[in-house]
């Protein structure tokens, strides 16, 4: 997600929790998730329009920024 790329996975990992909506495809079945895969090889513009939610929401969630804020929530909280 963070290189902004679509996500293409399984539905029965963590993937279900981290992956937005819009971010790429999560499915139990293989078919679908070929198929997905065929249409982002067909239609780049959809494949980059798709992973650039998924490195929007990388970022919001993961990223430095959050991870910084957080950890000054956290000592401020401790702290107080």
């Amino acid at each position: 997600m963070h290189l902004g790329l679509p996500v293409l996975a399984l539905a029965t990992t963590g993937a279900v929790e981290a992956v937005p909506p819009g971010a790429g495809t999560l499915s139990t079945r293989p078919d679908v998730l070929a198929r997905v895969a065929r249409r982002y090889l067909h239609e780049p513009e959809a494949a980059a329009a798709d992973g650039a939610r998924a490195r929007q929401a990388a970022l919001e969630r993961y990223g430095l920024k959050r991870f910084l804020a957080d950890w000054e929530r956290l000592i401020t909280e401790v702290c107080s």
